[in-house]
């Protein structure tokens, strides 16, 4: 590896950021560090996003390499992609409705520099902005990093169990052995960020390999605006549930996840939000097959957003099949036919009067038994 003037390969990926990419590529050009190159990869925007990549290419200070594709909306193919395409011995990425500060990069050179090993560099802190870029917070961190912590793989990777999540992967430089040794991104899970890390910090502790660093500085501009994905409550504790299953699988939730769990329920069942609220029950039946939630837990989640004059709850046949009676809230009976098999759908359908039944929890184990009057 050249350690004095390394390719840095800056990986952007785009998805309807056209008002947004110029601001971005401008960011990038304006790094101090000057031994980059850049691929930006367009998921099938309907906005005018790919036109101002070709604009951005020609007035760009480094290489720009412009990939596009139908819409596939996997962030983490997407990234892998880009990783496929990049030539450079360090690899760093961003969304581009985001933008970098101007040392982003050179601020971490010298690490890579003084030991070959370092696996990765990354910042505690961001800056967020509003949707026309002007700050609304600087040098903020996404979690509380405790005083004295060492930054071991170890350490990193509990912490990001504990905290459900470390530093943002924007911004951060890794070092491409590594992302390639681990295949990237895993296309099977919802999440990215959190998925990437965990992946890293594995390694590292597979490996006995600790250099790695998270500095006191901001390196991104994280732009707040409508789109953005961190608010989609209900994709958010899609990608954690999945993420626990596949890398935590023996252990216990953590408690940060059941406060996230309440706010999704209160968000999406107090708005009627269909698809949302299917989504969750999907979820909320793995949590109470495998031990997570009982069904206090449960309705004492929904009665933070349904009156309690509008629940009744009923245990029908079935031991622990649980069912909510809900005056204005229903789902489909096609989705109640995914659930139920004919004879216990035909039950409840003759046993509603003229009320919407709406199924919330169920233990999936006992679906394949069959219900008798």
């Amino acid at each position: 590896m050249s350690l004095f003037n390394p390719l840095v390969t800056v990986c952007c990926l785009s998805y309807n950021h056209g008002t947004h990419i110029r601001d971005c590529i401008d960011s990038i050009s304006s790094q101090v560090y000057g031994n980059i190159e850049i691929i930006a990869l367009d998921d099938g925007s309907t906005d005018n996003s790919v036109e101002e990549l070709k604009r951005c290419s020609s007035a760009s200070r480094f290489p720009l390499k412009i990939l596009t594709q139908e819409n596939t909306g996997c962030v983490g193919g997407n990234f892998n992609k880009l990783i496929a395409n990049a030539s450079g011995e360090l690899i760093c990425f961003i969304s581009m409705d985001d933008r970098f500060v101007g040392d982003a990069i050179s601020s971490k050179m010298s690490y890579f520099e003084n030991d070959a090993d370092t696996v990765f560099v990354a910042n505690k802190l961001n800056n967020r902005i509003d949707a026309e870029g002007e700050y609304l917070c600087e040098n903020e961190s996404p979690i509380e990093w405790q005083e004295g912590i060492e930054f071991s793989p170890t350490e990193l990777l509990e912490l990001e169990y504990t905290t459900l999540g470390s530093f943002y992967i924007q911004g951060a430089i890794f070092n491409k052995k590594v992302i390639d040794e681990i295949y990237g991104f895993d296309e099977d899970q919802t999440g990215d960020d959190i998925v990437l890390r965990t992946k890293i910090f594995m390694w590292m502790i597979e490996n006995g390999v600790d250099s790695c660093n998270v500095l006191d500085l901001s390196a991104v501009d994280y732009r707040i605006h409508d789109s953005n994905l961190h608010k989609n409550n209900v994709r958010q504790i899609l990608i954690i549930h999945d993420w626990k299953k596949k890398f935590f699988p023996e252990r216990e939730y953590p408690e940060l996840f059941y406060i996230w769990l309440a706010h999704a329920v209160s968000n999406t069942f107090g708005l009627g939000r269909g698809e949302s609220q299917e989504a969750l029950l999907k979820i909320m039946g793995d949590l109470l097959k495998d031990g997570h939630l009982d069904y206090q837990q449960m309705l004492n989640l929904l009665k933070g957003t349904i009156s309690t004059e509008s629940i009744q709850t009923h245990i029908i046949g079935l031991p622990y099949i649980f069912c909510v009676e809900h005056k204005r809230y229903n789902f489909t009976r096609e989705f109640l036919f995914k659930i139920f098999n004919y004879k216990l759908l035909k039950f409840l359908k003759c046993k509603r009067s003229q009320r919407s039944w709406c199924l919330y929890f169920c233990n999936f184990k006992l679906l394949s038994r069959t219900y008798t009057a």
